[in-house]
């Protein structure tokens, strides 16, 4: 074999095992952002006048179907029973989450509570373990922009 031929045949095999490398250590899609999820249970501490107690604990438990989100929870104010029984729905767009929480009538000690209430708002921004924005609404003796702070438990 002549040193054309070698250097014609070792060309041969380098271009293509060159492109081969190549084409397997670039990655042929971007890497993307993992989906948030307001799935799972959350607790915030309120702080202000609108509580009898001057604070309270609201905690949920929230479920995520696509940008459909629903669930329960509680709100306690130890100066102020019995616990708030609610709803909540809303949906969560990227980071941006919406809550309407809506308090349920109950009887204590033979009176009906929490009966006619208006809803709560929450708008605030999704993390993987936080969730923070206000709270509005509640009617009379609502709130008005509250800074929440949820947690994920």
């Amino acid at each position: 074999m002549t040193l054309a031929e070698l250097k014609a045949r070792t060309r041969r095999w380098i271009v293509p095992v060159s492109l081969t490398l190549f084409t397997t250590a670039c990655p042929t899609d971007s890497p993307t952002a993992p989906t948030l999820s307001a799935t799972g249970k959350w607790s915030a501490t309120l702080v202000g006048s609108f509580t009898p107690g001057g604070s309270g604990v609201m905690v949920m438990t929230l479920s995520q179907a696509g940008s459909t989100v629903s669930g329960t929870g509680t709100f306690t104010d130890p100066a102020d029973p019995p616990p708030g029984i609610f709803t909540a729905t809303g949906s969560v767009t990227g980071t941006n989450v919406s809550l309407t929480i809506q308090f349920q009538p109950q009887q204590y000690m033979g009176k009906l509570v929490d009966a006619n209430k208006s809803p709560l708002a929450f708008a605030g921004t999704l993390t993987a373990t936080s969730m923070n924005g206000n709270l509005s609404g509640g009617g009379t003796t609502g709130l008005s922009n509250v800074a929440t702070n949820f947690v994920k438990q």
